[in-house]
């Protein structure tokens, strides 16, 4: 059965970071010790403030799959940072369809437009979603890591 997953971070509420200045950028890192995940489990991995957009998100990942079927998707999920609930969600604005997790890989955005994705006037989180589940031995060691480099939002002329 799919279920929410955390992040060290994301499990503690960690403080969430956020610029003091119009063109400060922050960064934030969390990690997510392997387990075997089916299809459909959401990781938590690390907060977008409010009114901050994001600039960059680097996935570490080791090698999940014996074989060829792991992939997942990197978006925002629904509900608040750090809440503990197996009905949130989550979308792939910033990665879609990643097949990194059939070997140890480093993970960059390959969605459009991922840096234009709205602020909102809340902290979100940006979670990874697992879409297709190991087709070999799934692994259970190592750790995944999940940086997201972010700025405050500007408004244009």
């Amino acid at each position: 059965m799919a279920s929410l997953r955390q992040s060290t971070q994301a499990y503690n509420k960690d403080i969430v970071m956020t610029p003091s200045g119009a063109n400060d950028v922050v960064q934030c890192f969390a990690d997510f010790p392997v387990v075997t995940l089916v299809i459909n489990d959401i990781i938590e991995m690390v907060p977008l403030p409010a009114d901050c957009v994001l600039i960059d998100l680097i996935v570490d990942i080791p090698d999940m799959d014996t074989s060829t079927g792991f992939v997942f998707d990197a978006g925002l999920m629904s509900g608040d940072w750090g809440q503990r609930s197996n009905s949130r969600t989550c979308g792939a604005e910033f990665i879609s369809a990643s097949t990194g997790g059939q070997a140890a890989a480093i993970v960059r955005p390959n969605v459009t437009g991922y840096t234009k994705v709205a602020p909102a006037a809340v902290d979100r989180s940006i979670g990874l979603k697992v879409t297709t589940a190991a087709s070999g031995t799934a692994a259970t060691t190592g750790t995944i890591r999940v940086t997201a480099l972010f700025r405050p939002q500007r408004d244009t002329v």
